[in-house]
């Protein structure tokens, strides 16, 4: 009896000592879950398909400026509206980087016969190079100011695309540019060229030794009327025939406005006496080369957009350049179409003389000339004379 009662408290001991310990495993295996057990991560693909505005982009610095200023300049202008807005609003479709623009315009980094320079040693990463400025270095490029009385002011478009048409056919064209470090982003055709004088003019005639300022390629244009021509900066037309140092200059619409040119040579004669390609806007190439592909491609695009945002940019202020001009005193008059005949008909055959000159300089001029020509016909250019047809 003893004996039975014995091994039943041993076995009451023996399962309470059991319970205490399962008790106490359960407990500490519940303590371990606890602080083992990670958070949830969030869904990779949430971070993935975040918005930009939440990512941190890479920025990225780039130098940009030209001779000129956006004010007063279109084709200065349309790089601050067209070109550069571009950049940014692809860029911030990603969100992965975005462009820290440092702008030098006016010349406060290069002159505006030094910018080819400047890009090509790294002063600017982006700038605006004008051919006229640079004839020893881009002969090719500057063939358009041989080819006078090409395209109406108002078909600056009719311009754009002939250009576009020899970039296209020419590889030479770019490889000027390249030579040079300076990889072109976005094409440059400006409105036709003006006369300013101090003396009216109805007839090519009424230019017979007058002293007329020009730029240096377009010196050519007056070979055949009997002025003198002055070579002069753009820049100094006002000064020197307010001085008598010539009595008149040729220069685009836009030029003769902004530099307010009619205040010392009030006769202003519209003669459309040619549309010129008047440069790039380029990008340094080691500096475009070491861009992210992302980067690369919206400048691209944008220049692009550059190229024809400047031609709309043109023809919707040149009606507002004629008008402020005239408010302001200047006699406006439009050199009759029997009057540019006679004066391109007076010239020497300049588009083949220059062909010949690019053929004696390895390229393959008179080719390149010929379908210049033809290029502007396609576009619908009405060109006083057949120059390759005589």
């Amino acid at each position: 009896m003893k004996k039975t009662r014995s091994l039943k408290w041993i076995a009451v001991a023996l399962a309470a000592v059991m319970i205490l310990s399962l008790t106490a495993c359960g407990n500490q295996s519940n303590s371990n879950t606890e602080s083992t057990t990670p958070s949830v991560a969030p869904d990779a693909s949430s971070e993935a398909s975040a918005p930009a505005e939440n990512k941190e982009a890479e920025e990225i610095t780039l130098r940009i400026g030209a001779g000129q200023t956006p004010q007063g300049f279109t084709w200065i202008e349309s790089v601050t509206k067209y070109f550069m807005p571009y950049v940014d609003e692809k860029l911030a479709e990603t969100g992965n980087y975005k462009i820290n623009w440092v702008e030098a315009w006016g010349g406060t980094v290069a002159k505006v016969d030094e910018i080819f320079e400047a890009v090509e040693g790294g002063l600017l990463d982006i700038g605006w190079v004008g051919n006229v400025f640079e004839a020893s270095k881009l002969p090719a490029n500057n063939l358009s100011y041989h080819v006078p009385f090409n395209v109406r002011a108002k078909d600056v478009d009719q311009m754009a695309e002939a250009m576009q048409a020899m970039y296209d056919k020419y590889p030479e064209l770019k490889g000027e540019y390249e030579k040079y470090k300076n990889k072109i982003l976005g094409l440059t055709v400006l409105e036709s060229y003006n006369l300013a004088t101090n003396f009216e003019v109805t007839s090519m005639d009424d230019l017979n030794g007058k002293k007329i300022g020009a730029a240096g390629a377009n010196l050519v244009w007056f070979q055949g009327t009997g002025a003198v021509p002055v070579q002069s900066p753009g820049t100094e037309a006002y000064s020197s025939i307010q001085t008598g140092v010539y009595d008149g200059t040729i220069q685009h619409t836009l030029m003769l406005d902004t530099l307010k040119l009619y205040e010392v040579a009030p006769y202003i004669t519209l003669g459309d006496f040619g549309s010129i390609w008047g440069g790039a806007l380029t990008i340094n190439m080691d500096v475009f080369d070491g861009l992210p592909e992302e980067v690369q491609q919206a400048l691209i695009e944008a220049g692009n957009e550059y190229t024809q945002g400047t031609v709309e940019l043109e023809q919707q202020k040149l009606e507002a350049y004629k008008e402020n001009m005239e408010a302001k005193g200047a006699k406006v008059s439009v050199l009759s179409d029997e009057q540019r005949i006679k004066w391109a008909d007076s010239l020497d055959n300049l588009p083949a003389e220059y062909g010949e000159t690019l053929d004696d300089m390895g390229y393959p001029g008179t080719q390149m000339m010929k379908d210049y020509v033809d290029f502007l016909k396609d576009a619908g250019a009405d060109m006083p004379r057949d120059w390759f047809g005589e």
